[in-house]
């Protein structure tokens, strides 16, 4: 394990204990994070492992290379720093949600949540849980524990893993197929997660809450990717908002949350409301959240510092509903190049002025893609209602402004 620390403050002799905020996660996607709490003056401890950020090591004042999945091995390392944890904070989630849990709930941060709710990303654990509080109607299986009869052969069902992360791994199957596939030929993970597939409005939600009260419940429409379950574009819609409040307040009141930050996934029916999933404690991926941050025209990132930090946070109203973000996928089964400023102007001219959000982890370097975090770029810019194809700006990047890399 590398490990670096800095000397602590010494008064009169005596060591001083140092507040610190905990970053989980020291990537490329915490960078900005890790940035901005330094910048505010926080300091700052983070740990990782694999593709941590030079720089965002550099800026840190204690960092480790360990799991962000493995939340004890963290509490180990932070207690031996002789430090006063204030925050724990992620603001890429991912496979860290329940880590950012288990810290916040051990550290007695302001964020802390029921224990019975820091199950983080396992998908069984969060169906109990929102079958517990009324969040879903949606039928659920293990695949150990489907029986003759619980699949019809002609409907449709979502197959995916007990826990993952970017939707890889996630299918949709006639129950017919499933049956044959999973229980006849033996290819069985019995950990397999199968819901009925549930039509109707699907969003996206961000919610900040605090006090017990929400400030913020960012209400985006999502559309799926070219027959995936991948994210294909992201827009502002309030159709919905009055139910999807009332909803998650109800759930809030229920399970005693005062003060948290929520992703959501939720499906809205002329019958129902059902929750996918959510992530309790971090909201989303970083380039959704500087969606939301530009939707609102408040920085996301200062607002979810100062709800973990216990700042008063101010009820959003939206500033820009027009907004809408698409993502771009590589068609090739190569790699790809691509030359940002000429994107920047080609794509300003031909659909209006726009910003690009670039993936840090450049999935250009690989042919296609398999999951949410493949996305070569976001292209955030205004909705237009007359546009027929919804994948245009995907199209238009893929035929003119990607090329095959040259080999190297």
């Amino acid at each position: 394990m590398c490990i670096k620390w800095r000397l602590w403050n010494v008064d009169f002799g005596r060591i001083a204990v140092k507040k610190v905020v905990i970053s989980v996660g020291m990537g490329p996607q915490q960078l900005a994070f890790i940035k901005r709490l330094k910048e505010n003056g926080y300091t700052v401890v983070a740990f990782g492992k694999g593709k941590n950020s030079a720089e965002a090591i550099r800026l840190c004042d204690y960092s480790a290379e360990l799991d962000t999945h493995d939340p004890e091995a963290a509490i180990r390392w932070i207690d031996s720093l002789g430090v006063q944890v204030v925050a724990v904070g992620s603001f890429a989630g991912g496979g860290a949600v329940q880590t950012v849990q288990r810290l916040s709930n051990y550290y007695g941060t302001v964020t802390a949540i029921p224990d019975e709710l820091a199950v983080g990303s396992d998908k069984t654990k969060q169906q109990l849980l929102l079958e517990k509080y009324g969040l879903s109607t949606i039928h659920t299986w293990k695949i150990s524990e489907l029986t003759d009869g619980d699949l019809h052969p002609n409907e449709e069902y979502i197959l995916k893993p007990a826990s993952g992360r970017g939707s890889e791994g996630i299918t949709i199957l006639s129950g017919e197929t499933l049956m044959h596939r999973y229980r006849d030929n033996g290819n069985v993970c019995k950990e397999d997660i199968v819901q009925d597939v549930r039509k109707g409005d699907e969003y996206r939600c961000v919610t900040i809450v605090q006090n017990g009260k929400l400030k913020l419940l960012a209400p985006v429409l999502r559309r799926s990717y070219r027959d995936t379950v991948f994210l294909g574009v992201l827009r502002y819609a309030d159709d919905h908002l009055d139910r999807l409040q009332a909803y998650i307040q109800r759930f809030l009141a229920d399970s005693g949350i005062q003060n948290s930050i929520i992703k959501a996934d939720i499906i809205v029916s002329e019958e129902s409301i059902d929750m996918i999933e959510m992530d309790i404690g971090v909201g989303g991926g970083t380039y959704y959240k500087t969606f939301v941050s530009r939707l609102y025209d408040r920085n996301l990132m200062d607002e979810y510092i100062r709800l973990i930090t216990g700042d008063k946070v101010t009820p959003f109203q939206v500033a820009r509903p027009n907004l809408r973000m698409d993502y771009v996928f590589n068609h090739q089964s190569c790699p790809v190049e691509y030359d940002l400023e000429e994107c920047q102007k080609v794509l300003s001219t031909v659909f209006g002025e726009c910003e690009i959000q670039v993936n840090q982890l450049h999935p250009e370097k690989k042919g296609g893609f398999s999951s949410n975090a493949d996305f070569i770029m976001t292209v955030i810019r205004n909705h237009s209602s007359d546009e027929k194809e919804p994948f245009a700006v995907d199209d238009f990047v893929n035929k003119r402004l990607l090329r095959k890399a040259e080999k190297t």
